[in-house]
């Protein structure tokens, strides 16, 4: 089998139907790029539905038991899986969500072709919630007293709804890098965890999916490694996705999951942030 000039992976969290419409009006629709995908079951309500799609389309791959190793983790998963029957990586990779939609059918295309000017990218963002673009994710590191801060809001669930509400306001009522204005910000500290986009360089140069946080984060945790291998991190504004914010894990998190993001936040300062 001739190695893929891309590789996507999908994470399945109880969310297979909508992986089912991705896969089925979104990338197999992709002209121009050769690519194969791996979808990660971390929990299935109906494993048929994905069945179903790999018995049409063979060359999908599906792995896992139904064990939630994270966002971060089954990325891991799935590329170590890979690796184990192919030739080392010559292309992309892409980590993406499933709620999102392509604004044309040579997007997978143009993020191969421009891959020699980037370690990892993101492409142009759009909510279809609030009309507001989400890359970059930030141009510029965050600090640590931010992170402090985050986590003591995550520490008290009263507290993270109290900020949420707010933040939630600030963004409905204010500009957030709309991509006519973000051309002087092309390569920045970090970009969306929906949609990320790996150049077999930034593994050749030393980065990797083994997070050492179960979920959330992940944009710090890529960007770290980034900033620490001197990769460069790019804003692709010549592809353009409109994504379906928040439909999998919804915009209020549970008590469980702002656990989950305290404990990550946790790791990345004691990762990362060391003066």
């Amino acid at each position: 089998m001739e190695h893929p000039e891309l590789l996507i992976i999908l994470v399945c969290y109880f969310n297979e139907k909508e992986i089912y419409r991705f896969v089925r009006k979104q990338l197999v629709v992709q002209e121009g790029a050769n690519f194969r995908i791996i979808i990660v079951n971390n929990g299935t309500r109906q494993l048929s539905e994905l069945t179903v799609l790999q018995q049409e389309f063979p060359w999908i791959e599906i792995i896992g038991e139904g064990i939630n190793r994270g966002y971060m983790g089954a990325a891991s998963f799935a590329l170590k899986q890979y690796m184990k029957s192919a030739s080392p990586l010559h292309g992309i990779v892409i980590l993406c969500n499933a709620d999102l939609e392509f604004s044309a059918t040579d997007a997978l295309f143009k993020m191969a072709t421009e891959s020699s000017d980037y370690d990892v990218a993101g492409p142009d963002l759009e909510s279809t919630r609030n009309k507001k673009h989400l890359n970059p994710f930030s141009v510029l590191r965050f600090t640590k007293s931010k992170l402090l801060f985050l986590r003591t809001i995550y520490s008290f669930y009263p507290l993270y709804l109290m900020y949420q509400f707010l933040s939630v306001m600030k963004r409905i009522f204010s500009k957030r890098y709309p991509s006519n204005q973000a051309e002087g910000a092309s390569y920045i500290y970090a970009v969306h965890g929906s949609f990320m986009i790996f150049n077999h360089t930034f593994f050749e140069k030393g980065g990797s999916f083994d997070y050492g946080g179960f979920l959330f984060g992940e944009e710090i945790f890529i960007a770290e490694q980034c900033r620490k291998y001197n990769m460069k991190v790019k804003y692709l504004l010549s592809v353009h996705l409109y994504h379906y914010e928040h439909s999998t894990t919804g915009l209020y998190k549970s008590p469980r999951h702002i656990r989950w993001m305290k404990d990550s936040l946790s790791w990345l300062i004691s990762e990362y942030y060391h003066g």
